[in-house]
């Protein structure tokens, strides 16, 4: 049974129970199939038990004191003496897939013992990740910078081999042909670097904050 056809079969059992307590009951059940989430909700529904169980205990709780009947975290009671035994049974649905304080105070407990050991570790890995980036930024550094002396030194032999044409032009020639061809080599190189710390660093600085920020980040349950 869905929730909604569940609603509205105890709203309609419940048509003779004065306006208040009826939206009191109403709300009640609406609120505690909604807690236990979409996942769980055909269990709650199934462990509460039938609409007409629930709209005569409710009626038969009323009967007895109408004025101390009230819901609380385990269903609708009177006084002391809990009427609707069938919510105890749902809140197993209720809980599923929720820490419960013991578990969160025994995570914490192992937490605390464990850091001696992972806060180390933890240490050693971050520094790991940290030393590689930064060994691939020089890398990358690197290839910029021999670009760039690759295209000097190509331009100081075409310089130099435009003076040496006037005293042999064959020397000169040669001396011109190679620091042309170190001047391409050195502009590829040099755009390559630079395409790669452009392109390429910001990506891996990202995903290096993002996994520092991985365990400061609150997960939603």
């Amino acid at each position: 049974m869905t929730k909604e056809l569940f609603m509205n079969k105890l709203k309609e059992l419940l048509s003779d129970v004065p306006s208040a307590e009826r939206e009191e009951a109403l709300s009640y059940y609406e609120d505690y199939i909604s807690d236990a989430g979409e996942e769980n909700e055909e269990d709650v529904i199934a462990s509460l038990g039938s609409p007409e169980k629930i709209a005569e205990t409710i009626k038969a709780s009323l009967r007895e004191d109408e004025d101390s009947s009230e819901y609380g975290e385990s269903g609708y009671s009177t006084g002391n003496i809990q009427k609707d035994e069938v919510v105890l049974a749902g809140n197993k649905g209720k809980t599923k897939g929720k820490m419960t304080s013991s578990m969160i105070i025994l995570l914490i407990i192992l937490g605390v013992f464990a850091l001696p050991i992972l806060g180390p570790v933890a240490a050693g890995l971050f520094g790991v990740v940290l030393a590689v980036l930064c060994a691939v930024f020089a890398i990358f550094f690197a290839i910029f910078i021999v670009g760039i002396a690759l295209t000097i030194a190509g331009i100081a032999l075409v310089v130099g081999g435009i003076i040496g044409m006037f005293t042999s032009a064959l020397a000169g020639g040669v001396s011109i042909g190679i620091g042309l061809i170190l001047f391409g080599i050195g502009l590829a190189i040099t755009w390559l670097g630079l395409w790669i710390i452009i392109k390429g660093m910001p990506p891996m600085i990202r995903g290096f904050v993002n996994l520092c920020r991985k365990p400061f980040v609150k997960k939603g349950v």
